[in-house]
């Protein structure tokens, strides 16, 4: 014999594991993403560079970009949620992270893509012709 019991009151919200009211806490309910195995550690007076560059209007719009990227590993988001966060790919979240680790913050400046940029040379003066009438 099988019995069901019939509950008179609603059940309590930890009872709920999907449904509208996680995805209104928007994953406090359940532990989502993965932690990275990249961790960060900055220094007050780093925290203090990369968050002037947030309210900086001078700026590349890149670099500003990048310290927000450096801030938001430091603070322990998952690798994903900043990708999405600042609008680019996690290949690259990676691959600021780790120049940043490198190299520290000039590691985040902008370099050249390839090669120098051909100037153009004068050409070398031809001998004067001898002109013949």
């Amino acid at each position: 014999m099988v019995s069901l019991e019939v509950w008179d009151k609603a059940a309590p919200l930890w009872h709920v594991a999907k449904g509208p009211l996680c995805s209104f806490l928007k994953g406090y309910c359940m532990a989502r993403g993965r932690k990275t195995s990249l961790t960060i550690r900055l220094t007050p007076a780093q925290r203090r560079t990369f968050l002037a560059w947030q309210r900086s209007t001078t700026i590349a719009a890149g670099h500003a970009r990048r310290g927000r990227i450096i801030i938001l590993v430091a603070d322990g988001m998952p690798i994903t949620d900043i990708a999405a966060t600042v609008g680019i790919s996690r290949r690259f979240v990676y691959k600021w992270v780790q120049r940043f680790l490198a190299q520290g913050v000039a590691g985040l400046a902008n370099k050249s893509a390839r090669g120098h940029r051909r100037t153009a040379s004068k050409p070398a003066l031809a001998e004067p012709h001898a002109v013949s009438a």
